[in-house]
């Protein structure tokens, strides 16, 4: 893969170079390239507050902040000599480290055989611990002593010096899982990351999830191969079935048994996350109710597994989980983010719980810049000798994401970065200096080196590569507004033909109207509106080539902008508040001097798609539509996403029931294309199956593609390609 990027590279820098404009075309958009134009160096910080950075040629080299000065950390060709002599032949190259300790002393690979090579540095001495191909989930301890990892569902540590590995669950099997997530909470919780065990800081106790599956319904996908084909089966939870049932265990090294966390008379319906306080002594836990409004925060003794409650947010709508719990160094206080005012916001606690202070305060929102819109953190940093906190938000402009500092206090706060857009941040341990990875509409990102102190510039370790840019002569998306009917001024963009008349006349002065793709996503803050670099702009600008407007707008609910604009969709999701601005948007759009008011399309993938269904059923704007992996009714998808905002089937009956778009097949306007993946074991298949008989049954015409064997995203190449095309192919037909 990476002889591929850099291959690449090269071909797009020769094009830049020699002044041509390279084809814009889907294989071009599925290649490396565009991928080398927003990619900037990987970064790592360590516990002493240096950088690791790695090199083209595989090796790391460390940068130290205060003095500039880069040296290696990590020679490729040492590590391979060294792996290659402990397993006793010659490697010729070997990929990046499977992980590496926080001071950056001690890194360890994996073999094809499952065992585990690991390294000292600098002195590139090595050992070799035996292991199954099947283990996974690899995590040294913060002493570096020990490596946990999970195997065949149950939980190990291998004492690194020693060589020995101990068990330390032993009820795993296809039912139990023991460190690792169930389906449900890799997806909905931990935001699609194998989260289900922390060390404790020293390094002697492991905290973990035991799941149980076993009363969790279970889906079955076939393949096409081999010549009976293989069933695959997967545990996930409907909406209003039973969820699978997991605690929180403590295991301590060298011991035996596991204290299991209390945390109330009953069992938690969800543990949504834990954290280790400094002192090792107690776990933090977060448990939330079915009904997703409320959540309980505890402190769990380590020795007794007795949870204190310390405690409880409530929210008439939901409660959405974050990653916001500090501890600070003092021992009597911690930070904590709350939704309670209508914002997202940071509070001051005591340890017991007693609120000391409001630290941000105002309408606006604390806002990270994760790449996945469900996983919340905006806390960046926190300076306690100085007394700041610094974090990300929403305040300059809410389609903008800059980084700030305060008090704790909540005095003198400070925006620190000044460039228009997007920055998303890395900050050193100390919070004295951080990485800003900046991009908006118009520029690629950029990767530099700041001073957290007043966000000066140390070093630029990637330039923006606009000069590739240029080369490509696309159009950049325009930002605008357009107020919905309850006067909510809702973000959007625009990407427009460059010969595009304001007035909607052409080149001979004759009227000349243009069709509109309207783009959607559409889920609770979910922007697809920001003034940052997005991949989707190369496909909306062969869109624009081949002659379209596209045009995406976010509804209230998906700006992200409060919690207030959130709730007007609670207890319905992907419903009547959703279309009602869909609509204002087409009305817009069709007021436009430009726009062809009969040729308006709609797109969208997954909850973008069902929203993409919701406007061709409930609505005549529409003259066609693709449809990619939409839920179709909200009963088909699972617990926790769809009871968050909807709750259960059982407890909302009738909403569930108005928001079937199964029985809304039959008013479908417009044509439709329809895609599906049959191994899509998010949104399963059934949603399209059973939407496709209701089209059948009331003698609708429509376009379908399966994918086979393709999971939610459609992600390899060859099926993109084709998918993208097919897509260009339906508009050109039928818009």
């Amino acid at each position: 893969m990476s002889h591929l990027r850099a291959c690449s590279c090269v071909l797009l820098l020769s094009v830049v170079i020699s002044g041509q404009s390279p084809d814009l075309t889907v294989e071009w958009i599925y290649s490396a390239a565009p991928w080398q134009i927003a990619a900037t160096e990987s970064c790592t910080w360590l516990s002493d507050n240096t950088i690791l950075i790695d090199r083209p040629d595989g090796g790391t080299d460390r940068l130290d902040p205060r003095t500039e000065k880069r040296d290696e950390w990590l020679s490729a060709r040492r590590a391979a000599e060294a792996i290659g002599e402990a397993l006793g032949r010659n490697i010729p190259r070997v990929p990046p480290p499977t992980g590496a300790s926080s001071d950056g002393k001690r890194a360890f690979w994996r073999s094809g055989s499952g065992r585990v090579i690991v390294v000292d540095l600098p002195t590139y001495e090595t050992r070799v611990l035996p292991g199954a191909p099947a283990d996974t989930l690899f995590r040294l301890s913060p002493d570096s002593s020990q490596l946990a990892f999970v195997r065949d569902h149950d939980l190990w540590s291998w004492d690194i010096g020693a060589g020995k590995a101990q068990r330390l669950t032993k009820d795993g099997s296809d039912t139990i899982k023991n460190g690792t997530l169930s389906w449900v909470y890799w997806e909905e919780v931990f935001g699609r990351q194998d989260i289900g065990y922390w060390w404790s800081p020293d390094s002697k106790s492991i905290a973990f999830l035991r799941s149980d599956e076993s009363m969790v319904t279970e889906m079955t996908y076939m393949d096409f191969r081999p010549e009976v084909p293989r069933l695959i089966k997967q545990r996930y939870p409907k909406a209003g079935t039973t969820n699978p049932v997991v605690l929180l265990g403590i295991a301590t090294i060298g011991e035996k048994g596991v204290t299991w966390a209390k945390t109330g008379e009953e069992p938690a319906e969800y543990i949504v996350r834990a954290k280790w306080l400094p002192t090792s002594d107690r776990v933090s836990v977060q448990t939330l109710n079915r009904n997703h409004d409320r959540l309980d925060l505890w402190f769990v003794d380590r020795a007794t597994g007795e949870g204190a409650h310390v405690l409880t947010e409530t929210d008439p709508g939901w409660i959405n989980v974050h990653d916001d719990l500090y501890f600070l160094k003092n021992g009597e206080h911690f930070l904590w983010v709350s939704e309670r005012d209508g914002w997202s916001h940071l509070y001051r606690y005591t340890m017991d719980g007693k609120l000391v202070n409001q630290v941000t305060k105002g309408e606006w929102a604390l806002h990270g810049s994760t790449p996945i819109f469900w996983l919340r953190q905006a806390v960046a940093g926190i300076d306690e000798t100085n007394g700041w906190v610094y974090f990300g938000a929403l305040e300059h402009d809410p389609i903008e994401n800059h980084l700030y500092r305060i008090r704790l206090d909540g005095t003198k706060m400070q925006r620190l970065t000044r460039w228009r857009g997007t920055h998303s941040i890395n900050m050193s341990h100390d919070a004295a200096f951080f990485l800003d990875e900046h991009s908006n509409t118009s520029t690629p990102p950029s990767l530099t080196l700041r001073r957290a102190a007043d966000g000066g510039i140390v070093l630029t370790l990637d330039a923006a590569k606009t000069k590739a840019v240029a080369a490509l002569d696309c159009v950049n998306p325009e930002l605008f507004q357009i107020e919905n009917r309850d006067g909510f001024e809702m973000p959007g963009y625009i990407y427009k033909p460059k010969d595009l008349d304001p007035d909607g006349v052409g080149p001979d002065d004759k009227p000349k109207k243009w069709p509109v793709i309207f783009y959607t996503y559409g889920g609770p803050s979910s922007r697809s509106v920001t003034d940052g670099w997005d991949f989707d702009r190369w496909w909306n600008n062969i869109l624009v080539r081949a002659g379209y407007v596209v045009v995406c707008v976010d509804n209230r609910s998906a700006t992200g902008l409060s919690k207030k604009d959130e709730n007007t969709i609670a207890g319905q999701m992907t419903g009547d508040h959703e279309l009602a601005d869909v609509l204002d948007v087409v009305k817009w759009i069709k007021s436009q001097a430009w726009a062809d008011p009969d040729r308006v399309g709609i797109w969208g993938w997954s909850n973008g798609g069902m929203m993409t269904l919701l406007g061709m059923t409930r609505s005549e704007e529409f003259k066609a539509g693709i449809s990619v992996a939409p839920v179709t009714k909200w009963s088909y998808y699972d617990t926790i996403w769809a009871e968050t905002v909807n709750k259960r089937p059982q407890d909302n009956a009738a909403m569930y029931d108005h928001m079937d778009l199964t029985k809304r097949a039959k008013d479908l306007r417009g044509r439709l294309f329809l895609v599906h993946g049959t191994y899509d074991d998010n949104v399963h298949i059934q949603n399209t199956w059973h939407f496709v008989d209701e089209m059948l049954k009331a003698g609708k015409m429509f376009d379908l593609m399966v994918y086979p064997m393709r999971k939610h995203g459609i992600a390899d190449a060859p099926a993109r390609v084709h998918l993208y095309k097919r897509m260009l192919e339906f508009w050109e037909q039928h818009l």
